[in-house]
């Protein structure tokens, strides 16, 4: 029924709303109190240095020496963010931990829902993941390109677990390829534990 088909989706509406605003508070805490520097203690050698040397080169030159730098894809995301959004890159670098932080805690809540968990342990799911130690670090120490691949991975894990999702053995396994290559691309390590674990 209507009735039936609006509750459920507030169901979802809420959490999600709730969750960005979390995520906005809890990412972007930090910087509250406006300081000058950027958070995080590899920020600036990994991240705001390249981008700056990468900026005011041509699309071609900045895509090669993007790609000699340490954590190339990802990198090279943040670039395209830059010359799509007009910011600068210590704006880009500024708000990334605060879109991580969203990214996560969506992508919990909806692996959570997929596994049947419910809206109130999905909500809590998606606030767990918000708050856990691995957020704080991402933050504080700037492991944004793993953050990402682990964002990419809850994705894929929560695809599979799709019920009414009709895959078959060659699906799983194109599937699966194309999010390995994605972590691949943004960050090697992290394809490492990947491919061990999946088999891809």
């Amino acid at each position: 029924s209507l009735r039936a088909d609006a509750g459920y989706l507030w169901s979802i509406v809420l959490p999600v709303l709730f969750l960005l605003g979390l995520s906005v508070f809890v990412g972007y805490y930090p910087y509250w109190h406006e300081p000058e520097w950027l958070v995080g203690t590899d920020v600036y050698w990994r991240y705001k240095g390249p981008l700056d040397e990468i900026a005011g080169m041509s699309v071609r030159a900045g895509f090669e020496q993007a790609l000699k730098e340490h954590q190339s894809g990802f990198l090279i995301l943040l670039l395209g963010l830059m010359r799509i959004t007009g910011l600068s890159s210590y704006q880009v670098v500024r708000y990334t931990p605060m879109i991580l932080t969203a990214m996560t805690a969506i992508a919990t809540f909806w692996l959570a829902r997929t596994l049947g968990l419910g809206s109130g342990g999905s909500l809590l799911s998606g606030m767990a993941s918000i708050m856990w130690m691995p957020t704080t670090i991402g933050i504080f120490t700037s492991i944004l390109a793993n953050w990402f691949a682990m964002i990419v991975w809850i994705v894929f894990v929560t695809i599979l677990m799709k019920k009414d999702l009709k895959v078959h053995v060659v699906g799983v396994a194109m599937l699966g390829s194309l999010f390995s290559v994605a972590i691949l691309f943004v960050h090697p390590w992290s394809w490492g534990v990947f491919a061990a674990v999946t088999g891809l």
